[in-house]
C-alpha cells in the first residue's frame, strides 16, 4: 500500500509549525480518510489560484499548510506500512465505500460562517471583499489582529496568523478536540441534519 500522494518537503514558511507526529495516536483509516480528503481541498485551492490568482489571500502560506499535513500523514502511513510485516501488527484497513458524495453532501448542507459562530460564541465574522474575517478563535492562538479568514463559496477557512486551516471537518477537530473522523462526521451530520450513515 502506497501513500496517498507525493507533496514538497515541509515548507519553512510556517511559523507555527504542526505538532510532530500528530497522527501517532490516530486510527490508520482516519489517517487515510483525512488525507483524502486534504488532498481534494488542495486540488480545489490550486484550481482556484489557476482561475484567479487572487481568490485566495496568502496562497504560498495556504498551500503549505495542506502540503504539510498531507505529508505528515504519509509519513505516518508509510512507518505503519513498514511496520505491518510484524507479528501482532493490526490488520490494514481493508477498503471501504466511496464517502465522497455523503462527505460533500454535509459540506454542502452547512453554513461555515453560522457554523463557526456557534462553535465559538462571541466569535462575528465581517466582510472584506470576497471573504470573511474575523481574530483568531483556536485554541493556542491569541490573535491581536483579524487574521483568520472564511471563505464561504469554497467552504474553507485559514488562519494567517497560526497556520491553520480546512474545511468543516477540521474545523470541528479543532473546536470539539475529537480525532476520530468517524465522530467527526457524526456531529456533522447531526448538525446538517441529515441521514449520513456514519463510520
Amino acid at each position: 500500500m502506497s501513500t496517498l500522494a507525493q507533496t514538497p518537503r515541509r515548507a519553512t514558511i510556517l511559523a507555527f509549525p504542526i505538532p510532530q507526529n500528530r497522527y501517532r495516536d490516530v486510527p490508520t483509516a482516519v489517517i487515510l480518510s483525512e488525507a483524502e480528503c486534504l488532498l481534494w481541498d488542495r486540488e480545489a485551492i490550486a484550481a482556484d489560484l489557476a482561475a484567479d490568482p487572487t481568490s485566495w489571500d496568502y496562497p504560498a502560506e495556504t498551500l503549505a499548510y495542506v502540503d504539510a499535513s498531507i505529508e505528515d500523514a504519509n509519513a505516518e502511513l508509510a512507518r505503519r506500512e513498514r511496520l505491518s510485516v510484524r507479528p501482532g501488527a493490526p490488520p490494514w484497513p481493508a477498503s471501504w465505500p466511496d464517502r465522497r458524495p455523503d462527505l460533500a453532501a454535509i459540506k454542502s448542507a452547512i453554513d461555515l460562517p453560522r457554523f463557526i459562530e456557534e462553535m465559538y460564541p462571541g466569535t462575528r465574522l465581517k466582510r472584506q471583499g470576497k471573504h470573511l474575517v474575523t481574530h483568531c478563535m483556536l485554541p493556542g492562538h491569541d490573535a491581536k489582529t483579524p487574521s483568520f479568514t472564511g471563505h464561504p463559496e469554497k467552504q474553507l477557512w485559514y488562519c494567517h496568523g497560526c497556520h491553520r486551516g480546512g474545511d468543516v471537518f477540521t474545523l470541528t477537530t479543532h473546536a470539539l478536540g475529537i480525532t476520530d473522523f468517524g465522530e467527526i462526521v457524526k456531529v456533522l451530520t447531526d448538525a446538517a441534519g441529515l441521514g449520513v450513515q456514519h463510520g
